[in-house]
């Protein structure tokens, strides 16, 4: 067991966070590139030097263009989310190829750790679920030999939800709060609960204050002054009359002690906790959740995540079933299914969507027109659903014949559905 590491990723446009779960432990510890707690944050860039071309990463790659020996590659996360490649020394490399660059070189920080250690589950969390990232990372994590049996890509929303539900069950009892201040100013995101279901259903809702408190202003002698009062004026804002158990502390915007005295004045009733770790150890809560038979009892919902579960009718052992072609709480990019059944003779497939949330159901029919005459269970057809957004899916619906009594006739029917 020791050899098999359980990874949580946090990918983000600025900097990027390694951790690996400590079986010993049960906790996750945070990988840096040398001593001191700055050492857990890499710099999401990428170098290459003048003279050899060798290529740099993180506070490696700056050091270096600062000195005038290194080109300095910072943009590849936005290029991977435009699906666009960039040109250095002339020569163009693919989001995809700058990617599993980067990727190669901080995952290779864990064989200092754990030199043995082979990958079992690798967990990513991004600041954005843009489909072309989505489709880069996956792109450039399959050309290391890292596929999708091995490697989930969640919102760093989802990672938090993993994180604080993780925690001891005091810290969780009501709401939880988690206050982010970055470069891109300060967010506040609340995790609610409803216990009334079983599982439970978990959901996060975000207030975006990046307008009022940027993260300029902490350089800003003048408005650095008015920071603490504008914070704590922003913080109870959005706890009035709101019954919140935790509340985490994140970013950049945090370091030193400016906020201190706040942090102590909401500590009154609730728990306080300041981390820069939150998202890479919460995705690695997520990979331990996703390779282990016991699993906490919560569901997720949110952005990117399936609300919806998609069965197809059928039989089996001479009673109705249902079979599951998308399960609801996972994200809607990694559903996709296959299933090969024999035909009663039926002429249309039904499709049953229901809504987790609502408590709603819809049936879809797809009709098999022109479907070949022949005997009952003497059709073999192979059904598969995949996802084109977050709204809608693909049925299709292949016709096989039934081996060398019946030839296929390549018919295939096919239908969006819009959920």
């Amino acid at each position: 067991m020791e050899n098999k590491l359980l990874i949580g990723y946090d990918f983000g446009k600025r900097y990027t966070q390694i951790s690996c779960f400590n079986r010993e432990t049960l906790e996750p510890d945070t990988i840096g590139m040398g001593e001191g707690t700055d050492s857990f944050l890499i710099p999401t860039v990428l170098g290459v030097t003048k003279e050899s071309h060798e290529w740099l990463f993180g506070t490696e790659a700056i050091k270096k263009a600062s000195k005038d020996e290194a080109e300095l590659i910072e943009d590849f996360w936005n290029a991977a989310k435009n699906g666009k490649g960039i040109k250095i020394y002339g020569k163009e490399f693919s989001s995809e190829s700058l990617l599993e660059k980067f990727f190669r070189k901080t995952l290779a920080l864990l064989t200092a750790y754990y030199p043995n250690g082979k990958i079992e589950k690798l967990v990513l969390a991004v600041e954005e679920l843009e489909v072309s990232l989505i489709t880069a990372i996956y792109t450039a994590m399959e050309a290391m030999g890292l596929h999708r049996d091995r490697l989930s890509i969640i919102s760093r929303m989802q990672s938090y939800f993993y994180y604080a539900l993780s925690q001891k069950k005091e810290l969780w009892m009501n709401d939880v709060g988690l206050f982010d201040y970055s470069e891109d100013g300060l967010k506040y995101y609340q995790l609610s609960l409803n216990r009334m279901e079983d599982p439970m259903i978990g959901g996060v809702s975000c207030k975006d204050f990046s307008n009022t408190m940027d993260y300029h202003m902490l350089s800003d002698p003048q408005e650095f002054d008015q920071l603490p009062i504008l914070f704590s004026n922003i913080a109870q804002t959005v706890l009035h009359r709101q019954i919140v158990s935790t509340l985490y502390m994140t970013g950049k915007g945090f370091s030193g002690n400016w906020a201190n005295d706040i942090f102590r004045s909401l500590c009154v009733g609730r728990r306080v906790f300041k981390g820069m770790n939150i998202y890479c150890a919460g995705a690695c809560f997520a990979a331990r959740e996703l390779t282990v038979e016991t699993k906490i009892p919560f569901l997720f919902f949110g952005d990117g995540v399936l609300h919806h579960e998609i069965s197809i009718a059928g039989t089996a052992y001479g009673k109705d079933v249902e079979i599951t072609m998308a399960e609801p709480a996972k994200p809607w990019y990694e559903q996709k299914a296959e299933v090969e059944l024999i035909s009663d003779g039926a002429e249309e497939m039904e499709v049953f969507i229901r809504d987790i949330l609502k408590k709603e159901e819809i049936v879809r029919n797809i009709p098999l027109t022109g479907m070949p005459k022949r005997p009952e269970r003497m059709t073999r057809l192979f059904v598969e659903l995949q996802f084109l957004d977050e709204h809608h899916f693909v049925i299709m619906i292949h016709d096989r014949g039934f081996g060398e009594f019946y030839v296929s006739s390549d018919r295939i029917w096919e239908k969006i559905v819009e959920i």
